[in-house]
């Protein structure tokens, strides 16, 4: 026997255990091994599965939707483009047409995946629970948990909250989709979605009773197919298969749900569209095609519900993600504050004037032992008149609490930002540094901390593994920068936060230096897609040379030569290729005596790196003795 452990979620979201299942074994084996029977396959095998419906829902409500709102340039999706509902394309196709190669497909793709996450659970969290299936002729039980789900789908985009909201879009996609799979509407003739299942008080259709005969019966034991009656045809009646793990447990007259793990059905009898294999494959596409319709037309109901902006939030297709700064704001920041705050101002107005404003602007102040409250809004002039009544003030041993204000930025970030800390002390709360390692790995926002070093020498070292080398880590694994530089410099790094602000940034490689030899190989590879490639090498390194595929040349001793310019800015070195840029394995031989990291960037819609932190084996780094 199996303990099967099942949930169900509250108004919040949370989910919470709801009931212990006892299976007995043959059945808790059936339910292990062919689950994948239950319902459109989730995510694999050679039929329509609920991942294809979903990403393909996602991929058409985009469509409309930037048809119908205009870009960043007041443009708005050609007509001509797409036209045919046939007519297959990626996203990487749909962003380039409307965005050109500004913006990253990569936010999409993460909310896409998590709705599709969601929905394959579904088939794990809610296994006996035949409303979340349309199963056994739930009906009215599954229309309610439809309405329940959108309203929870609508409330967390109302209150911000994407990522919750795409979890819940998952599930209700699970069971929307069931629908069409386990209910006799394919059969019944209707080609169009069922509309009423997602609008409040309005009928379903003509369902059956409870004791109303509605598939003929078989009493063979095998090679018998479920016969749906006649009349239930003629009169548009609305059944779905029953389903259970016990023998000869379905009502007399009723449809089976059918496939291997239905151990109620007589024979091969059953209704269920699932798979091209299941008892009534020959309606798999149709039903799968009707339920990508009905997927499409809750996207749209909830878009119609929310304004354009946050369903496209929800949807991750906006110009730009979040932008979150912590700030320190104990005494010795006092002129390093004025200078931060006036940087980000700067930002806030020139992001403004260009069109890529964040979805959000986040501040989390700190201090000690005081840190936030958190700032959130999307009005940029809110935003500035929170960051002008930022003072520097307080403050006793050096260390501050800059990990507890991170762990803020992070659970209140949208997954897939940028996060930016200003301080000069290293964490007073470094024990919390697992929590944001965690957190960075759940939301993918990228923190870069901007590092002005105004304690001593002497108590730097002593507070190093807490301050610079805690910050370098936490930076790396993110796929951030950790900068020191002198406070007369501060101005100087918007150029380094806009530039990793912008919408189609990609991480191209991002290395630490192997300390068993003097000189490092990195291997650049650069795409015909990639555009704007900046290098990045923090820690001071002794010297370099780049090299192109051609094998030309320029030392670190030329500050702007035939292949890039150069500046230096605290321990960082930005080094910037001229376009245009030539495709292929591009070459940085570093030589330092010191630990440095290395960082490329670009500019890419449709680029996508496989990072793995830290990596110094041959495939990704050779060194040179």
């Amino acid at each position: 026997a199996v303990l099967l452990i099942t949930s169900q979620t509250d108004a919040v979201g949370q989910e919470r255990p709801m009931k212990n299942v006892i299976l007995p074994g043959f059945a808790a084996l059936l339910l292990l091994t062919s689950w994948k029977v239950l319902c459109f396959n989730p995510n694999f095998g050679d039929s329509i599965t609920h991942s294809d419906i979903t990403k393909e829902a996602a991929l058409r409500i985009v469509l409309q939707l930037f048809r119908q709102v205009p870009n960043p340039d007041g443009k708005v999706f050609p007509s001509n483009i797409f036209q045919s509902r046939d007519q297959k394309f990626t996203a990487e196709e749909l962003f380039e047409a409307y965005y050109g190669s500004k913006v990253s497909v990569s936010r999409f793709k993460q909310a896409v995946q998590v709705m599709m996450n969601r929905n394959t659970k579904v088939d794990f969290m809610y296994a006996l629970e035949g409303k979340r299936h349309f199963d056994s002729e739930t009906l009215q039980e599954g229309k309610e948990v439809l309405l329940t789900e959108k309203a929870k789908v609508i409330q967390n985009i109302m209150q911000r909250n994407y990522h919750q909201a795409q979890k819940h879009m998952g599930t209700l996609l699970h069971t929307l989709q069931d629908f069409y799979s386990h209910s006799n509407w394919i059969e019944l003739g209707f080609q169009k979605p069922n509309s009423n299942l997602i609008k409040p008080g309005e009928p379903i259709g003509r369902v059956a009773g409870k004791t109303e005969q509605t598939c003929a019966d078989c009493s063979a034991s095998t090679g018998c197919q479920d016969e749906i009656l006649d009349k239930v045809i003629k009169e548009k009646i609305i059944t779905t298969g029953y389903f259970g793990f016990k023998p000869h447990s379905k009502p007399d007259g009723k449809c089976s749900h059918g496939g291997k793990a239905d151990i109620s059905r007589q024979g091969s009898q059953g209704i269920n569209k699932d798979t091209r294999k299941s008892p009534h494959s020959q309606y798999h596409n149709e039903a799968a095609r009707v339920a990508t319709e009905a997927s499409i037309e809750i996207f749209k109901d909830v878009w119609d519900t929310v304004d354009h902006k946050a369903f496209s939030r929800f949807l991750g297709v906006e110009s730009s993600a979040g932008l979150s700064f912590v700030i320190d704001t104990t005494g010795s920041m006092r002129d390093d504050i004025e200078a931060a705050k006036e940087r980000t101002i700067n930002i806030v107005k020139n992001r403004r004037r260009a069109g890529t404003e964040p979805s959000f602007y986040i501040l989390v102040p700190f201090s000690d032992p005081d840190f936030g409250p958190v700032f959130k809004t999307s009005d940029p002039d809110k935003f500035i008149d929170k960051l002008k009544e930022l003072k520097a003030d307080g403050g006793g041993d050096i260390p501050e609490m800059s990990l507890s204000a991170l762990r803020l930025a992070l659970t209140n970030t949208p997954p897939l930002s940028h996060i930016y800390v200003f301080t000069d002390a290293p964490a007073k709360d470094h024990e919390l540094n697992d929590s944001i390692l965690a957190l960075i790995e759940q939301t993918k926002c990228k923190v870069s901390f901007l590092l002005t070093n105004a304690v001593s020498r002497r108590k730097r070292d002593v507070n190093d593994r807490f301050g610079n080398q805690l910050y370098r880590v936490l930076a790396r694994v993110s796929g951030g920068l950790a900068v020191v530089i002198r406070r007369a410099l501060i101005s100087q790094l918007t150029s380094i936060i806009e530039d990793s602000a912008t919408a189609a940034l990609v991480t191209i490689l991002q290395r630490e230096n192997n300390p068993d030899y003097p000189s490092n190989l990195f291997i650049i590879h650069v795409d015909p897609t990639l555009q704007n490639i900046t290098i990045y090498i923090s820690g001071m390194p002794q010297s370099f040379r780049l090299s192109n595929p051609e094998g030309l040349q320029q030392p670190s001793t030329l500050s702007d030569g035939v292949l890039a310019s150069m500046d230096r800015m605290g321990d960082l070195i930005i080094i910037r290729l001229h376009s245009p840029i030539d495709p292929g394995d591009w070459d940085l031989v570093v030589s330092s005596g010191i630990p440095y990291s290395v960082k490329v960037t670009g500019a890419s819609v449709s680029y996508t790196s496989q990072l793995t932190f830290p990596c110094l084996d041959s495939q990704c780094l050779l060194s040179l003795k």
